[in-house]
């Protein structure tokens, strides 16, 4: 990337916003994220691409926390693939979090509420708040296609 783009290579804080050593300012990782799941992993769309950040996403702090909620719904998914790659995203956010993306359902099903007791705990919420990011989530699943699909992995 440094050879076509010599500016932003000399300058790699003022264009990332992260320290230029980083993984905030590898090239790849803002322009050719983490975006497309299978094999149990995340693996690199290879669209290169530049990141639409608005003014109130670059004002909220860089904290993955809020991301809890979001990732404990994935952890109920019918893919275990994607509850895979949630329950290692909450791990990391959560150290010891206990999850068994292979457990029976019921044993899923009460790791992620007692993932999400933990995280509000931590993350104290107003009531209409709570209620707003409830109502959030169960829009999400009710878009979510639940086509069975058969991946040859």
């Amino acid at each position: 990337c440094a050879s076509c783009h010599a500016r932003i290579a000399a300058a790699p804080e003022a264009h990332t916003h992260h320290a230029a050593t980083s993984e905030g300012s590898r090239c790849a990782n803002c322009h050719m994220p983490y975006t497309v799941s299978g094999l149990l992993k995340g693996i690199r769309n290879h669209r290169i691409d530049s990141p639409r950040v608005t003014e109130r996403a670059a004002a909220q702090p860089a904290a993955v926390a809020p991301a809890v909620p979001y990732l404990v719904t994935a952890l109920d998914d019918p893919y275990a693939a994607v509850r895979y790659v949630a329950g290692h995203s909450v791990q990391k956010i959560l150290p010891g979090a206990a999850y068994d993306y292979l457990a029976p359902p019921e044993a899923r099903r009460a790791a992620a509420a007692a993932i999400l007791l933990r995280w509000r705990a931590q993350h104290p919420m107003t009531e209409p708040a709570s209620r707003q990011l409830d109502a959030r989530l169960q829009a999400l699943l009710a878009r979510r296609d639940n086509t069975p699909v058969r991946a040859m992995e």
